[in-house]
């Protein structure tokens, strides 16, 4: 709660919007450790998400390469996905196959037929992201080959719309399993393959519980909730044969074959069209993927969710934006907490939140605000974030000189 005079009442933590921000933790730039390998069968006990995948074991390892990065290393996450982030087992050591778990919009989300932990938010977030690119990339390819085919001006701009227009029609993203273990991981192997093929097939087999969402009038509406998938379909390409054919008839052009499959489409996946609606009409949020990938566990579903809801514009016209989180039973619900005092409940979330603002620069500090009937209970917490050139600032700084020198890599 906010006095008259629009000020804090409560302790804070709260760091200067001026202050040059320090490079992210370690977690954010270094190499993660392989994936777990499916080739042996799994151990009692171990996670469900470790069986032999069944798009993975369809696809070739390619030569290892620098890391791909994706465009201003953002991934997209729709805002239905991001209010039920708890369905996301961030910080389970062994994942259910079938959850139900409260969520801070006052719902309860449920994922039942297969795991989904931080590889398969990773996945599907990516996957967005390209979606969201892809019309616009589309639309400029088929607008160069038009004016190289010497096209009019209107027939490029004809060609340009039935790109974009083909792209969101038939909901494929249109990539490969080298280029996205690349966009997961920075570096390639068969384990990371393997694992990446088995967070595939778990998010075309769950089906999950979409709040704020009509699915039969394929609308949003806060008062529905409706079950729903996240990939429709998936499509291999092997290009294996080529290769067999190549060494067979004529073995020294493999080489030219091999040079010619580079960069092919080995792997369409089609996205459900509730995700494939909201991100069209970009229904969600930019996440951070540095941020995305370091942060771990509680911290990172809190955070998660945190992005997905609209932030008011700071009241004293200040390149800041704030959200109040209300220290209820609802919220401690919906982030899994269950401590007898409510005020240790209110001492873990400030954890969490502290372990955002380790990481995340776009987030400046968060304050407390006390009860004013009783000033031993906090009331709620104001979660304050960078916008505009500030947060523009913040996120260059974290990324040291070099990348202060090119801003336009970090786009808000």
């Amino acid at each position: 709660m906010r006095d008259r005079s629009g000020s804090l009442s409560g302790s804070s933590r709260l760091a200067d919007p001026d202050d040059a921000q320090a490079s992210l933790p370690p977690a954010v730039t270094k190499q993660d450790q392989p994936a777990p390998s499916s080739r042996r069968p799994p151990d009692p006990g171990e996670e469900p998400s470790d069986a032999p995948a069944n798009v993975s074991d369809m696809t070739d390892q390619a030569t290892d390469a620098g890391a791909f990065e994706l465009p201003t290393k953002r991934t997209f996450n729709p805002t239905q996905l991001g209010h039920s982030a708890p369905l996301f087992q961030f910080d389970a050591k062994k994942l259910r196959r079938d959850v139900s778990v409260p969520t801070l919009v006052g719902v309860v989300a449920s994922a039942k037929g297969a795991p989904l932990a931080s590889r398969e938010f990773d996945v599907l977030t990516v996957l967005s992201r390209w979606f969201l690119d892809a019309p616009e990339d589309r639309a400029r390819a088929a607008r160069r080959a038009a004016v190289r085919a010497g096209a009019s001006t209107q027939d490029v701009e004809a060609a340009a719309d039935a790109a974009r227009a083909k792209v969101i029609t038939d909901g494929f993203v249109e990539t490969t399993m080298y280029k996205l273990t690349q966009a997961i991981y920075g570096q390639v192997s068969k384990e990371r393959y393997e694992a990446l093929g088995r967070a595939i097939d778990n998010l075309k087999a769950v089906t999950i519980t979409v709040p704020g969402f009509d699915a039969e009038q394929g609308t949003f509406n806060a008062h529905a909730l409706s079950k729903v998938n996240l990939i429709s379909k998936v499509v291999i390409t092997d290009q294996q044969h080529r290769f067999d054919e190549a060494r067979r008839e004529n073995p020294r052009e493999l080489a030219r074959v091999f040079g010619r499959a580079k960069g092919q489409i080995t792997l369409k996946i089609q996205l459900d069209d509730w995700i494939r609606d909201a991100i069209i009409n970009r229904f969600g949020a930019d996440l951070n993927f540095d941020v995305q990938r370091a942060l771990k566990g509680q911290a990172k579903a809190l955070w998660v969710q945190l992005e997905a809801f609209q932030f008011a514009e700071d009241l004293d016209g200040r390149e800041l934006e704030h959200y109040e989180l209300p220290m209820n039973d609802e919220t401690f619900a919906g982030l899994r907490l269950n401590c007898h005092r409510p005020s240790d409940n209110v001492a873990k979330i400030r954890t969490r939140l502290n372990a955002i603002l380790d990481t995340d620069p776009a987030y400046v500090g968060y304050e407390q605000v006390r009860d004013p009937d009783d000033g031993r209970r906090v009331h709620s917490i104001v979660v304050t974030r960078a916008t505009g050139t500030l947060r523009q600032q913040r996120l260059r700084a974290a990324q040291g000189p070099e990348q202060a020198a090119t801003p336009k890599e970090l786009t808000a």
